[in-house]
């Protein structure tokens, strides 16, 4: 209930910005960007973790050498 209502709240307060700003579209947008980077981020900070913590991951996809096994 917390994570809907912050993303509401943030979500509802760029768009109330854009009443005073100009640029209000450039700035939705650089937002949206930087969240989309910033979770990416998050995933692969995490299989990095994972991975300095010993896990290998199953599959039939490997990189091979390139992949660390």
């Amino acid at each position: 209930m917390a994570a809907l209502l912050t993303a509401a709240l943030l979500a509802a307060t760029i768009a109330l910005c854009g009443l005073w700003l100009q640029n209000a579209v450039s700035t939705i947008i650089s937002f949206a960007s930087a969240g989309i980077y910033l979770a990416f981020q998050m995933v692969v900070l995490a299989a990095l973790v994972a991975r300095a913590r010993g896990w290998q991951p199953a599959g039939p996809f490997t990189l091979g050498r390139w992949g660390g096994r």
